[in-house]
């Protein structure tokens, strides 16, 4: 069972505005019997990896973060969310799995909207295999986006391309979209019954990274292409007819 801890990543020693206090408010309010652990330089060696030293001395906080947390819930068991992510409901009824992973999209595992795991967890630790032979490059940060470096991992291990709840290997619960990323980071969505947590999509590193948006704006289009055919063909003849 998943300990009663949340952790988050809090480096750079930077004051936390008001919208991160709130979301963290919303977690002890929603989880009142959960501890809330502050991942900083005081409790994790960010000289324990090469990829988050390097990361660290760029000052590229969220990629060390994208190693902290796996390697802190590795190491003790229980949940991590990124700053940004309200709850409104509590997460006790996901203790009972092993692992626990949030789906952005129908292909993409975000650790940043929830990850959650017991002590020792056999998935973490492949992942932490993979991240300690990967070294950070600030230059080449668009090429070490977490969401396709685990969601790789994962097409490795039975997920699927699809927006559905599944059991993966090892006992890793993937929760679809709307219980974790009801709204999209290119706007739209809605909250339903099922929602668990609001990710708001606050972090300034999301603004700049190439690969990250390309990422995603290939799987928007094939969306799009797939599941709204008669959009697609129709917003194409009115470009035609603009262009001619």
């Amino acid at each position: 069972m998943i300990p009663q801890r949340i952790y988050y990543v809090w480096f750079g020693k930077n004051k936390k505005p008001d919208n991160i206090r709130n979301n963290i408010e919303s977690w002890k309010k929603e989880n009142p019997d959960f501890q809330i652990i502050e991942i900083n330089e005081s409790n994790f060696d960010v000289y324990k990896y090469k990829f988050t030293k390097k990361a660290y001395e760029s000052q590229d906080w969220a990629y060390v973060s994208d190693v902290a947390r796996i390697d802190i819930l590795f190491n003790n068991g229980g949940f991590y969310l990124d700053t940004d992510v309200e709850l409104i409901k509590s997460i006790e009824p996901l203790r009972n799995a092993r692992s626990v992973w949030g789906l952005e999209n129908s292909d993409a595992i975000n650790t940043g909207l929830i990850l959650g795991s017991e002590k020792g967890n056999k998935t973490l630790k492949e992942l932490l295999d993979i991240y300690s032979k990967i070294t950070f490059k600030h230059e080449l940060k668009n090429h070490l986006v977490t969401v396709p470096i685990v969601t790789n991992y994962f097409l490795k291990h039975g997920f699927r391309k699809i927006n559905r709840y599944q059991i993966l290997e090892n006992d890793a619960h993937v929760y679809p979209v709307e219980y974790f990323a009801p709204l999209h980071y290119w706007g739209g969505g809605k909250i339903s019954k099922k929602t668990i947590a609001v990710h708001h999509y606050a972090g300034s590193w999301v603004e700049n990274n190439i690969q990250w948006k390309k990422y995603n704006k290939e799987w928007v289009k094939k969306e799009l292409i797939l599941k709204v055919p008669s959009l697609f063909l129709k917003l194409k003849k009115m470009k035609q007819s603009l262009t001619s």
